[in-house]
């Protein structure tokens, strides 16, 4: 492409063609695009910076002085100029530096003129008129910036805070969301690059919720409206490597991670996931967002944080994050981070790669692959280190949720997994064996904390569960004959049942393949509230348990315990 300045020596708002303002919009485009994507053109960022001052200082040229002197006579200007047929790019040049003056924050005569003249609901009704999405793009990118400016600057302490213009905002967005929806088409990926623009200005359209909506008081003016669609939309299809992303993801994020119970946040995900995209297409957003290698820091945790909350919820989610083997793309997108060399963002990726990877192995029985898989075992021994260092007591989310992998992972398979306990466990040992002592041994050389104590028996508990299963349970048939004899003897009223007791007075897992049947656990047991007789570390034990035999003698045990009280 020909990177020449396109405005000659001369060029006022007046004389510039459409030609020249539609060439420098895909210059600075593509130019923007090329340099966020890591590529080696100076003279295209040159180019770039210098297109960028140049159409800017047209605008502020020609108009900012008359603007500053006559506030009121330039809205009225651009009102009959948004009229003309057939549009000049004077229009164009206008609202920028009408968006410019803005946000700069003039002198508060100029500002108060501005709002008398009601600058911001010209830019509303502009952005409301159909025949604004005919093409124009700029244009309607420079009316959207003095909207999104106006706001933005009532929104914030200081002199120029106007809680009237955010709550005039709030009133009319449902309807300006809903217009934006219509044109949402000019979003997605096939887009034309001259659209790239649109973009960009329906990104900062969404983004204004950040400005004037944070408060969750006034979470309840966003429910009804477009808006988390649009925030979702924008995110689905603006990519990592566009400058407006880190913007995009967060939110996104926000509009996910605002919902405060699991409740909101089911409902929300049904409704603008899973009936808006389709919980596949979704996912496969995720993969692209894991797999690509521009992405910022700050971003990746982003997504990573979404892909923990969007995991927890509904089995359409489940079924996906399993289908499209979304666990390759978690543990490649840490490995890649580790490569970094920055051990704080990178604990900040691996924090939330638990809950992925544990959602996983419940919905499908991948324990194998996952063990087996190409350095997953190194990755698993990483986070245990990452967490010693950076984890703390203030936010123990992340912990918690590698303990429960860990957990999960050390546990035999259930009657219902195709894969034989015997083989699982013998792998796991062999893999985990050259690495298991020396990393405990480097986690216990850390400076001790919370996070540090917490890793240290997370990683050492780990190692026992594994090695520990030497004798009695090494295959699936050695299980289920355990099984039977507990059970036959829970039945008779035996040692059985004592057993199980006694198993509980211990503190420890009733079922047999739980690491914790073993091991003291990190945390308390839940009682089984029918027989009060038999204790479990989590739900899924609970469930294992009761379908392995526990179900058909909850009742005699319940009433042999009432007996002997």
């Amino acid at each position: 492409m020909d990177y020449s300045n396109p405005f000659p020596p001369g060029t006022t708002p007046e004389n510039i063609t459409p030609e020249q303002m539609s060439k420098a919009m895909k210059m600075m485009d593509m130019l923007f695009m090329g340099a966020s994507m890591g590529g080696d053109n100076h003279r295209g960022q040159e180019g770039f910076e210098d297109l960028l001052g140049k159409r800017y200082r047209i605008a502020d040229d020609h108009y900012k002085d008359k603007i500053l002197a006559e506030p009121g006579k330039h809205v009225d200007l651009l009102r009959t100029l948004s009229k003309k047929v057939p549009a000049t790019m004077e229009r164009v040049t206008l609202s920028i530096a009408l968006s410019n003056v803005i946000v700069f924050r003039p002198p508060r005569k100029v500002w108060d003129e501005l709002v008398k003249k009601k600058v911001h609901e010209l830019f509303y009704e502009l952005l409301m008129d159909d025949g604004m999405y005919d093409g124009d793009e700029d244009y309607v990118h420079a009316i959207h910036q003095g909207l999104y400016n106006m706001v933005m600057i009532s929104g914030i302490s200081g002199p120029w805070k106007d809680e009237k213009i955010v709550r005039w905002f709030l009133d009319h967005c449902a309807d300006l969301y809903e217009k934006w929806w219509e044109h949402r088409h000019l979003l997605e990926e096939d887009a034309p690059w001259s659209n790239v623009c649109w973009r960009r200005t329906m990104q900062r359209a969404v983004f204004c919720y950040a400005v004037v909506a944070r408060d969750r008081r006034r979470l309840s003016d966003f429910e009804s409206s477009k808006h988390a669609h649009l925030s979702l939309w924008c995110w689905q299809f603006i990519p990592a490597y566009d400058p407006h992303h880190t913007e995009t993801s967060t939110c996104a994020l926000d509009m996910i991670i605002y919902k405060t119970t699991q409740a909101q946040q089911n409902a929300f995900i049904q409704r603008h996931v899973i009936d808006g995209f389709g919980a596949s297409a979704f996912v496969r957003r995720f993969k692209r967002e894991l797999k690509e290698p521009a992405i910022l820091d700050g971003d990746l945790k982003i997504a990573m944080k979404m892909l923990d909350v969007f995991c927890a919820h509904l089995k359409q989610t489940q079924r996906a994050l399993v289908q499209q083997e979304v666990h390759v793309d978690v543990v490649a997108a840490c490995e890649r981070q580790t490569q970094r060399g920055d051990a704080g963002c990178e604990w900040d990726v691996y924090a939330r790669a638990a809950a992925p990877l544990e959602t996983i192995i419940e919905q499908k029985r991948i324990m194998y692959d996952l063990i087996t898989m190409h350095g997953f075992v190194k990755f698993m021994a990483r986070a245990a280190i990452l967490a010693a260092r950076f984890a703390s007591s203030d936010d123990a989310e992340p912990i918690d949720g590698w303990e429960k992998l860990f957990h999960r992972l050390a546990q035999l398979p259930s009657d219902n997994d195709k894969l034989d306990g015997g083989l699982y466990r013998d792998d796991l040992r062999r893999i985990l064996k050259p690495i298991h002592s020396s990393t405990l041994s480097q986690i216990k050389k850390l400076k001790p904390t919370a996070g540090q104590r917490r890793a240290a028996k997370m990683w050492a508990g780990f190692g026992e569960a594994v090695f520990g299963f030497v004798g009695e349970i090494r295959s699936r048939e050695d299980l289920e004959e355990v099984r039977r004899k507990r059970a036959a003897q829970a039945k008779s009223g035996g040692e059985g049942a004592e057993g199980a007791g006694g198993e509980a007075e211990k503190g420890l897992c009733s079922l047999v393949d739980c690491r914790y049947h073993d091991v003291a656990p990190p945390h308390a047991l839940s009682k089984c509230s029918g027989c009060a007789s038999v204790f479990y570390c989590n739900g899924t034990c609970q469930m294992k348990d009761w379908k392995a035999g526990h179900k058909g003698v909850c009742k005699q045990l319940k009433a042999q315990k009432a007996g002997a009280a």
